[in-house]
């Protein structure tokens, strides 16, 4: 399904719900390491392997990435309840950590990392941890590390996918 959403310009605009969200990614695994990172958190641990073959076999995972209706299928998996939301608020965010819930975001990487692009598509998978007034901690897949970014350069590049986490 497709999703209508206004965007700064007042012109409608379509985001695919199929939209790559792990396209800019080592081997496009972001989704399935943030995944397992929530995964952990809750005290659920699981290999990446075991991930990686599950999320292909069903289809979640592609050549070319993870669609963004695809994030948290993992998750299910486990048995916990996911949702699916658009046009979040960083209030929403942290409603959600304080709630004791896993967040994960669709962002755009060279955005996020500060570098100019070409392509402003949302390309990557995150796991926010905390969310303080000018920075936000995040897991970085990648380098399987937890980063402080700017709340702001997060927002830059967080608008790429429309504001979409996943809960």
């Amino acid at each position: 399904h497709d999703i209508d959403i206004e965007i700064d310009n007042n012109k409608p605009c379509v985001l695919p719900m199929t939209e790559m969200a792990a396209s800019n990614s080592i081997d496009n695994l972001c989704n399935i390491l943030c995944e397992r990172y929530a995964l952990l958190c809750l005290g659920i641990f699981t290999k990446v392997e075991r991930l990686t073959t599950m999320a292909a076999r069903k289809g979640w995972l592609r050549e070319n990435g993870t669609p963004l209706h695809h994030i948290g299928r993992i998750s299910e998996s486990f048995g916990l309840a996911t949702s699916r939301q658009y046009d979040s608020s960083l209030a929403t965010i942290n409603e959600c950590i304080n709630s004791g819930k896993q967040v994960l975001a669709v962002v755009n990487k060279a955005i996020l990392h500060g570098k100019d692009t070409e392509d402003p598509s949302p390309d990557h998978v995150i796991h926010i941890g905390l969310v303080y007034d000018s920075q936000i901690k995040i897991f970085e897949p990648d380098s399987h590390s937890i980063n402080l970014f700017s709340t702001d350069q997060f927002i830059k590049a967080w608008q790429a996918s429309h504001n979409y986490i996943v809960v």
